[in-house]
């Protein structure tokens, strides 16, 4: 225990490298049907004055950290490429200057991702992408469409196929209910069909994030864990995307020190989840941090002194689990390994001795 909480303390408190998740714009052009931004919707971008304070904190960091890792998030990050790629480079100078080692990755719905703007990814380090989809054709149109309501699968299949030599690692999330679980495997048949088998997909977990989505249609913790096991074992010759799990430390952004979430007004917060949330903000670029409490509450939770974790055998791959459902009181706020860990090590045995 004495180790886990040394090596919990030692990575939530690294200042060494300054994580930052920046959303341009929150405005959006789908109007996906889980979507827990929905009630915060604004087209507005981040203006100069803001990137202009962001870019002040940032080279006030550059004298401490040897390492920034930024990803653009939104909204739909797309829709203010202009300015991504403008600020991009205003920090790839800035990190040369102070020899600070500099990357980023952008999550997407991937609708507006041209050839064009994967062309410039490598020119403003971006090195990896995630893009979203829910099913074959018929199953993803009704769950992540346009505000019109139009279709969006084959636009993105079409980039997808445009912007795979530009971009090295491409992550295919596919977001499961029980409306559409069963039809995950289509997916996957028409990423062989498109030579696309070097995007590494896999599932995520929807649910009721700030009580946007009607929880009867999620999934509980344990059934969303077999299905991923199956999932996983199901592709892997193709993708090779074996799940041997590891040491966690801390979890996330939320409950690491030197970490934060920025909106395109300069509010500033722990979680992706909270991100236009005005309870949940910590404070403002132009001000100075006002709602310590949260902080507090993510940061000063200590896994190895909760009798429920300390009992628990995989505790040193979870330490504790999501910070935000913990903090919502979710019904399980704990690794899928928790339901399928023998399932992982036995297959994955089984391949070890196959190679």
């Amino acid at each position: 225990m004495e180790i886990l909480r040394y090596n919990q303390q030692s990575a939530r408190y690294n200042s060494t490298c300054l994580g930052l998740t920046i959303a341009p714009t929150l405005g959006c052009n789908f109007n996906c049907i889980y979507c827990y931004e929905k009630e915060h919707d604004n087209f507005k971008i981040m203006n100069t004055e803001t990137q202009e304070a962001l870019l002040k904190f940032i080279a006030d960091q550059c004298n401490t950290i040897n390492r920034l890792y930024i990803t653009w998030y939104g909204g739909e990050p797309l829709m203010a490429f202009d300015l991504i790629k403008e600020f991009s480079h205003k920090i790839i100078k800035l990190c040369n200057e102070y020899n600070v080692e500099y990357s980023s990755c952008i999550v997407t719905n991937g609708y507006l991702l041209s050839k064009d703007i994967a062309k410039k990814f490598k020119g403003i380090f971006i090195k990896n992408v995630q893009i979203t989809l829910d099913g074959p054709e018929d199953i993803h149109n009704k769950r992540r469409f346009l505000k019109n309501g139009q279709g969006t699968f084959e636009k993105i299949i079409n980039n997808l196929k445009n912007a795979i030599e530009y971009i090295p690692n491409i992550s295919l999330r596919i977001n499961i209910d029980k409306k559409n679980y069963k039809r995950i495997y289509e997916i996957i048949d028409l990423l062989i069909e498109n030579n696309l088998q070097s995007i590494y997909p896999y599932l995520g977990y929807v649910e009721p994030t700030n009580e946007i989505y009607d929880k009867d249609n999620c999934l509980t913790i344990q059934e969303f864990s077999s299905i991923e096991f199956e999932f996983s074992n199901k592709i892997y010759s193709i993708f090779k995307n074996t799940r041997y799990p590891k040491l966690v430390f801390n979890n996330c952004c939320a409950d690491s020190l030197n970490s934060l979430v920025i909106d395109p007004e300069g509010n500033l917060y722990k979680c992706w989840s909270d991100i236009g949330i005005s309870e949940y903000c910590i404070g403002n670029l132009f001000k100075n941090l006002s709602n310590k409490l949260k902080i507090y509450e993510y940061a000063l939770y200590d896994p190895t002194m909760d009798n429920k974790c300390m009992e628990c055998r995989i505790l040193p791959i979870c330490m504790g689990g999501c910070p935000r459902r913990r903090i919502d009181n979710f019904v399980s706020r704990c690794s899928t390994y928790k339901y399928n860990l023998k399932n992982y090590l036995y297959k994955i045995y089984e391949q070890s001795l196959k190679n």
